[in-house]
C-alpha cells in the first residue's frame, strides 16, 4: 500500500484534496472508496489525502470521527462557512505536492482509478491530465474524441477546450510545482465561479513543458443526486 501521509512536512507525490460541505454520507461513501482504492498503490508512492470541511451542520464531524480510514486522512474545519469557492483555494494553499487532485465530495471515483491515475503521472509526467467523467449516471458518451488509451496534446488550443470541458474539479489532476505561484497570478479570481479552472489554466502557462493528457476511459462520475439537480430544466 501507499504511503500515506498524515501531516503537511514532508512533500507527497500525489495530494487528493477533498472540499465538503453537508455531506455527511457522500464524504463517507468517498473515503470508502478511498480506503480501497490505496490499497493497490506501490508502497514507494506518496499520498497525501485532506479534507476541509466549510463548518458543516450535519453529522459530517461526527462521521469522519468514527470512519476507519479516519487516521489516514488530514482534516481541516473552517471556523466559519467561507464559501465553496474559498474553501477550494484554502486546499491549494495548503497543498505540498508534485501533482494534485481534487475530487468534489459528491463524485465517485471509478474503481482502479487511482493506480491508473498515478501510473499515468508516473510514465507521461504530463502538466494536466484530464479524463473521461461520467455526467450524468450512466452516460458512457465520450466527450473527448473517439479515441481510445491515452494521448499526449502539445498543442494548446486543441488540449484547453478539453479541460474546460463539463466545469469538473474531479475530472483534472494537475502539476503543484507552479500551484504557489499561479494562485499568487490568479488572486483576482479567487472568489469568482472559476477561479480554481484559473489557476490550472495559468498553470499550464508557466510550465516550462507544456503537456496534456487526455485518458480516454471514465475514472469518475456523478452520482444520482445529477439527475434531480437537471429535473425540469430546459438547455436552450
Amino acid at each position: 500500500m501507499a504511503i500515506i501521509l498524515t501531516t503537511y512536512e514532508e512533500r507527497c507525490f500525489l495530494e487528493i484534496l477533498i472540499p465538503t460541505y453537508n455531506r455527511s454520507v457522500k464524504l463517507n461513501r468517498l473515503l470508502s472508496i478511498l480506503e480501497q482504492e490505496v490499497v493497490s498503490i506501490p508502497e514507494d508512492i506518496k499520498i497525501r489525502i485532506t479534507v476541509s470541511d466549510n463548518h458543516s451542520s450535519d453529522s459530517t464531524q461526527a462521521m469522519l470521527k468514527e470512519h476507519s480510514f479516519r487516521g489516514n486522512i488530514i482534516v481541516r474545519t473552517n471556523s466559519d462557512n467561507i464559501g465553496a469557492l474559498r474553501n477550494i483555494w484554502g486546499l491549494y494553499e495548503t497543498a505540498r505536492a508534485d501533482y494534485v487532485w481534487v475530487i468534489s465530495d459528491d463524485d465517485i471515483p471509478k474503481p482502479g482509478s487511482l493506480k491508473k491515475i498515478i501510473d499515468i503521472l508516473n510514465e507521461y509526467k504530463p502538466t494536466v491530465l484530464t479524463f473521461e467523467f461520467e455526467q450524468p449516471p450512466g452516460d458512457t458518451s465520450k466527450r473527448h474524441g473517439d479515441k481510445n488509451g491515452i494521448e499526449e496534446l502539445f498543442d494548446l488550443q486543441v488540449a484547453i477546450p478539453y479541460i474546460l470541458m463539463l466545469g469538473k474539479l474531479t475530472k483534472q489532476v494537475f502539476s503543484a510545482n507552479q500551484l504557489q505561484i499561479a494562485m499568487k497570478n490568479m488572486m483576482f479570481s479567487k472568489d469568482t465561479g472559476y477561479g480554481w479552472l484559473l489557476v490550472i489554466l495559468e498553470i499550464i502557462k508557466l510550465a516550462p513543458q507544456k503537456k496534456i493528457v487526455i485518458f480516454h476511459e471514465f475514472l469518475a462520475g456523478c452520482d444520482e443526486e445529477y439527475t434531480h439537480l437537471t429535473d425540469g430544466l430546459n438547455p436552450q
